[in-house]
């Protein structure tokens, strides 16, 4: 026996079953458009001074209401920051810990809070840098990147420890330069690492670890809940 054969349902009853459920949204309100100009102009700031886009993504959220999680590294960090704009003797700070606890979201954070125009802030990552120490005789891109990074009024140096050393030490020694020129220049910088103090002496020497506990903030960053 042939089943029976039923109706196609009519269009109507299509494009009822379509749009059961759908609401048009409004037009956004005035308050939801200056959130989201404010949120892709810091964006557009954080990619321009140098931030990756992750970070200048999550950074820019907050523009939208989004709470910033509390940790440690980003209440040091804000210490620091208090500290390194009304006194000298606060050049630097290092946040040193294991990966996941938020050092590089904390730097970001004191990135994020520097005026435009406010001497050029910039973020580099040490295994760029240290590859334009070797190309900065060849190359007038890469020379530009060091001036900025050598004058700006607040440095963030991601990832201290993994960039490439030579056997001859002329890497350390110009990456090292960099640092202790910025120091005495009293220009302000952050660097964020995975090693602890013992290590960072013997990468660095004794004379950049010293001047670093001398004018500026080591770190050790308390474990916590991983933010990867």
């Amino acid at each position: 026996m042939r089943a029976k054969r039923t109706e196609p349902p009519l269009m109507s009853e299509v494009l009822e079953n379509l749009l059961d459920g759908y609401q048009v949204r409004p037009d956004p309100s005035p308050d939801a458009c200056e959130a989201a100009n404010l949120r892709m102009g810091l964006f557009t700031t954080m990619r321009d001074r140098g931030c990756p886009t992750k970070l200048a993504r999550e950074v820019s959220r907050l523009k939208d209401g989004h709470r910033c999680e509390s940790t440690h590294a980003l209440e040091s960090a804000m210490g620091w920051r208090a500290l390194a704009l009304g006194e000298a003797h606060h050049e630097v700070l290092v946040l040193a810990g294991q990966r996941g606890r938020g050092k590089s979201y904390a730097a970001a954070q004191v990135l994020a809070q520097m005026r435009p125009g406010s001497g050029c802030p910039r973020w580099a990552n040490a295994r760029h840098i240290g590859t334009w120490l070797f190309q900065r005789g060849h190359d007038v891109a890469v020379q530009r990147h060091l001036e900025r990074i050598s004058t700006a009024k607040l440095l963030v140096i991601d990832d201290l420890g993994w960039e490439h050393m030579d056997r001859g030490g002329y890497a350390q020694g110009a990456f090292v330069g960099i640092i202790d020129d910025r120091i005495q220049a009293e220009l302000r910088t952050i660097l964020t690492t995975n090693m602890g103090e013992a290590k960072f002496r013997e990468r660095y020497g004794d004379a950049l670890h010293d001047r670093v506990r001398g004018y500026g903030l080591w770190v050790d960053v308390e474990p916590g809940c991983s933010l990867r």
